[in-house]
């Protein structure tokens, strides 16, 4: 089985919050492929603080960064026409969303209600 971590995880992952480290590596040790999206890689680099770099690129080295090809960005466009005025979806969240849809990948995050989507399937951890 494919995961698709969401950013708020792999940030609470980085602060070192052993409750979710521990399910998260769980999974992989089971034989689960782990992913991110490169939005998330985006965003969380974003807001490295200093000699944050280094620790953060040596855990996304260990998890397999999704592709945003074009039926990625068509389906993402698909959720935004949807969702965007009725729950407020945001690009990086769409383009999340279409990644998970479109590779059969359970969505891992600590904020459900930016994905409404019927087609999105949830796992959910323990804080």
């Amino acid at each position: 089985m494919r995961y698709l971590l969401d950013t708020d995880v792999l940030i609470e992952v980085f602060r070192d919050n052993v409750t979710v480290h521990d399910q998260i590596w769980q999974l992989r040790h089971n034989g689960h492929v782990l992913c991110y999206s490169p939005v998330t890689r985006a965003e969380v680099f974003a807001s490295l603080r200093p000699g944050e770099e280094v620790p953060v690129a040596q855990i996304l080295a260990r998890l397999t960064c999704m592709v945003i090809d074009g039926p990625v960005g068509e389906q993402a466009g698909r959720f935004l026409n949807t969702y965007r005025g009725s729950h407020g979806l945001k690009i990086g969240d769409a383009l999340i969303a279409a990644s998970a849809v479109l590779a059969e990948a359970d969505l891992i995050t600590f904020n459900e209600k930016h994905y409404p989507m019927p087609e999105i399937k949830l796992h959910r951890l323990k804080r």
